[in-house]
């Protein structure tokens, strides 16, 4: 009864917060633009300041006794950022009003950690290869692990090439065609063993002991997917064993989990040799450049945009003394950041290099196994590329994280009564969304329920789209929470993923975690599972008292690995008890079963399955008030659709759309071989020019005709619809 209690008193809290504070006449506002001064006073828009970092400081003047709130007001542009936006204790809202960093307008100011990539040069004619140097400031060796094209993310050059059968499998791929089947790991498990006639090929290509330690071997390990830096190799009788590098080896060794047993599917990455198909880059560090092969649409790319992403986290909000990547000191939570707003912004093009420089040897969750000094293990997350820790109240609403090269934003812990809701998460190369402590050396091996303040409390995220996260690294999740009390993850839309949809949960048995009282529903999750095994669409590790999974809607999981049958739409998993689980539609899955009990229990279930009326799906996802923020991505904003829930994009439509920006004009190119429509439509819906082809073809729009700074692209026809940001910087 005391659990029935508490969850009434967090619903009531999630009732209080997700509309946020009453809106009033700011006490102040700043203006910020990428051509503006920092000598501006910054009061206007005529006379903005050019920084983040100014205007946080003018604001730490005049915040500690607020009679309103502040608002920082981005302008329309890109927010080129060469280290961390930080903010503290001292940068946050008092007397319960909040300092609110937002655009002028709806997706018009973006904060990219990316530098732009130049002066390309034929390299290889025959083979259609091109070359550019990337000795940029703020780029260090080895490189870069992600590049896009005209926002279109590339492929890191692999062998087996990849063939996706869909736009949710275009970096991931086919697990039957674009993976080799690994023969079996050597006795003490720190090398693997393949068929030489999968490498034969390629070897000799390789120029040197230096360019074969760049070659890093992908694994999937069943639900995780190693990267190995390729050390050497040896040749007996038709087999070719591999060995990693030396700390790898070792973590390895040590590593019981994911388990390694022969037949897993890998491929090798990150070579010259590679570069065989549309899409695949290769980064030098001896040499500093980059090579690549253009999608047939990009041509020369004298026309092309090209991105690489130089800073790992863009924005980190935590208490002065806290860091990251050193050692935890719970003495700052004691004066955590309070009431700090982001609304409407985009932040995208970030870093992670630790992989390339370490190698990567996952857990759970991209949570992986680092080897200290002493020979010891401590785990480690993904890194966040939006990163809180010790911090209550905040509030992300209505922004976009895309093209991430890690976690795109992370609640690490200490973090209570903050609101995630009505954002995007777009091409994530690990999880979408982390909350919670997992294996930090100071939870290990399980969290302290008598510490509130380190454990994360009362978070609400709620009415996000989460599409097309763990890119990168595909034992990623859209949505994970840890150890968490309290956390109420609502009407969310998570779908074309390689692994689980939302997890929670944390340390596996019966011997009990701080996790309790967490709320799963009304979300919409579908196709997941495209790639990994041994997981579901709602998956749940560990005892969870008090907490209710219901309500949700949960379609098309297919069996896209034919050996394994561990994939379900819900997931109870080793030790999973207390939670109450009911009222869940589960329909269109190729599974084996509904729930999934593995070692777990008790839990109380009702009904869930088919049996479940269809109404749950009709209310569950996205609520109408935030729909609208699927148009970012040219998606359908009208919810459940069960008679279109099938369509699929053809993969030959993958980059129908070029828009080149010229000094007189706009002008906007497909290459669509059949009828479509190209409409240029403003912020609001309101059609600027609408025309209909037949064929591939070019509209061009005078600047003069396009007088605000915002407008959407679309392209469509019966069976794709693309929608791209037209941002004009005046």
């Amino acid at each position: 009864m005391k659990y029935h209690k508490k969850r009434a008193c967090i619903l009531l809290f999630y009732i209080a917060h997700l509309s946020g504070a009453v809106s009033a006449a700011p006490m102040a506002t700043y203006y910020i633009s990428p051509t503006g001064n920092d000598s501006n006073p910054g009061v206007s828009q005529a006379q903005p300041f050019q920084t983040l970092e100014k205007a946080r400081d003018a604001v730490r003047a005049i915040n500690g006794s607020m009679t309103g709130d502040i608002e920082v007001v981005l302008l329309p542009g890109t927010y080129i950022r060469d280290s961390t936006f930080r903010l503290d204790e001292r940068d946050g809202g008092s007397g319960g009003y909040r300092v609110i960093y937002k655009a002028s307008q709806q997706y018009a100011a973006s904060i990219s950690g990316g530098v732009r990539i130049s002066g390309w040069t034929v390299h290889d004619s025959s083979a259609n290869i091109y070359t550019a140097s990337w000795d940029r400031p703020g780029l260090d060796s080895p490189g870069f692990r992600q590049m896009y094209v005209d926002g279109k993310r590339c492929i890191r050059a692999r062998e087996p090439n990849l063939h996706p059968r869909d736009e949710n499998d275009y970096y991931l791929g086919n697990r039957e065609t674009d993976y080799h089947e690994l023969l079996s790991w050597v006795s003490m498990q720190n090398g693997f063993v393949v068929d030489t006639a999968e490498v034969n090929h390629w070897l000799p290509l390789i120029p040197s002991d230096d360019y074969l330690r760049l070659v890093e071997a992908g694994i999937m390990v069943e639900w995780e997917k190693f990267f190995l830096r390729l050390e050497g190799f040896t040749f007996t009788a038709g087999e070719a064993t591999f060995y990693p590098q030396a700390r790898e080896q070792i973590v390895l060794m040590k590593n019981p989990y994911p388990p390694k047993i022969p037949g897993q599917r890998y491929h090798f990455e990150n070579a010259l040799a590679f570069v065989d198909a549309e899409g695949e880059f290769f980064v030098d560090p001896f040499t500093r450049k980059v090579f690549y092969k253009p999608r047939a649409v990009e041509g020369d790319l004298s026309a092309s945009t090209i991105i690489v992403p130089a800073v790992d986290t863009l924005v980190k909000i935590e208490p002065r003394g806290e860091d990251q990547s050193g050692p935890d000191d719970d003495s700052r939570l004691d004066t955590p950041v309070k009431n700090i707003v982001f609304k409407n912004l985009i932040f995208e093009y970030t870093t992670w290099m630790r992989p390339s420089i370490a190698g990567h040897i996952p857990v759970q969750a991209e949570d992986y196994s680092v080897l200290l000094d002493d020979g010891s293990r401590r785990y480690h997350r993904a890194l966040g590329n939006v990163y809180l820790k010790a911090c209550d109240s905040i509030r992300f609403e209505r922004n976009v994280f895309q093209h991430m090269g890690a976690t795109a934003l992370d609640l690490h812990f200490g973090c209570h009564d903050n609101v995630i809701i009505g954002n995007v998460f777009y091409d994530i190369s690990a999880n979408g969304i982390a909350e919670g402590d997992l294996h930090d050396s100071t939870v290990h091996p399980v969290a302290d329920p008598e510490n509130a303040k380190r454990l994360n409390a009362r978070n609400s995220i709620t009415d996000n789209y989460v599409y097309n996260t763990g890119q990168c690294y595909t034992g990623a999740v859209g949505i994970q929470s840890g150890f968490a009390d309290g956390s109420y993850i609502a009407h969310n839309e998570v779908h074309g993923l390689p692994y689980s949809g939302i997890c929670f949960g944390w340390h596996g048995g019966y011997s009990g975690t701080a996790a309790q009282n967490n709320i799963i529903r009304g979300n919409l999750v579908h196709d997941v599972m495209r790639l990994m095994h041994d997981g579901g669409a709602i998956y749940v590790l560990g005892t969870q008292p008090g907490s209710v999974i219901d309500s949700n809607c949960i379609y098309t999981i297919y069996k896209y690995a034919p050996e394994f049958n561990s994939f379900f739409p819900l997931y109870l998993d080793n030790g999973a008890n207390g939670l109450t689980v009911r009222d869940n539609r589960v329909t269109d899955v190729n599974s084996p079963m509904i729930i999934r009990f593995n070692t777990s229990g008790p839990n109380e279930t009702g009904a869930n399955g088919d049996s479940v009326p269809e109404t749950v799906c009709f209310n569950a996802g996205i609520r109408p008030e935030y729909r609208d923020i699927k148009v970012f991505l040219g998606h359908d904003t009208t919810g459940y659709s069960p008679a279109g829930r099938h369509i699929q994009v053809p993969v030959k439509n993958m980059v129908p759309v070029n828009i080149r920006l010229t000094a007189p004009s706009i002008i906007i190119e497909t290459s669509i071989h059949y009828p479509h429509t190209i409409s240029v439509v403003r912020s609001d819906g309101s059609v600027v020019s609408r025309s209909r082809f037949r064929s591939p073809a070019a509209v061009s729009l005078t600047r003069k005709k396009l007088s605000a700074n915002m407008y959407f692209v679309r392209v469509k026809s019966r069976s794709i619809m693309v929608s791209r940001p037209l941002v004009l910087v005046r």
